[in-house]
């Protein structure tokens, strides 16, 4: 039987260099607010899919778009492909701001970088944030793409404490301090 896996703050997949000071710090509230002292304490759970020891999480773009994301420890920011962009009703072609991004072998590429009305994980939400678009791929060890929409960062991922749960197949999002 497998434990559940807390995630640290590591990953190999992507990482925005020389981004706009914007794309660092997106403003908006998580869903369930900030706890004060002698709140119950907050978390969302949502079923995930394992393929290759790759985690895959349903998330809604905009309350309304839903989508499904690598989760990327290693992704600075979160990513949606131009597909995805254009479901979701994001103006890709006219970019917030540009920035460039090293990949886990070190190329660098360019991405658009454009405001998001929200992106949800279960409950947990972050409004009005910045996201990067870019043509993701996923591959499994064969070389078959395995469908994907776009990675989950950690400017999403580092506001929660993050723990996945292989048995149950489940990731549970909580706010700092609130065990």
């Amino acid at each position: 039987m497998r434990s559940p896996v807390r995630l640290g703050l590591a990953g190999s997949l992507l990482g925005l260099a020389a981004c706009s000071p914007t794309l660092g710090n997106a403003p908006g509230p998580v869903a369930g607010g900030t706890l004060s002292r002698g709140q119950s304490a907050w978390s969302t759970s949502v079923p995930v899919r394992f393929v290759d020891n790759r985690v895959f999480v349903p998330v809604v773009l905009n309350d309304s778009v839903s989508a499904v994301f690598l989760l990327d420890t290693g992704a600075n920011h979160t990513v949606i492909t131009p597909e995805l962009a254009r479901r979701a009703g994001i103006d890709a072609t006219t970019p917030t701001t540009r920035a460039k991004a090293r990949m886990a072998g070190g190329q660098e590429v360019d991405m658009s970088v454009v405001r998001l009305g929200s992106i949800s994980v279960g409950t947990a939400r972050i409004a009005n944030t910045v996201i990067a678009v870019y043509g993701v791929m996923v591959t499994d060890p064969t070389g078959k793409p395995i469908p994907v929409d776009g990675f989950l960062g950690l400017d999403f991922l580092a506001r929660f404490s993050t723990t996945i749960d292989p048995h149950a197949g489940r990731l549970i999002l909580e706010l700092p301090g609130a065990r």
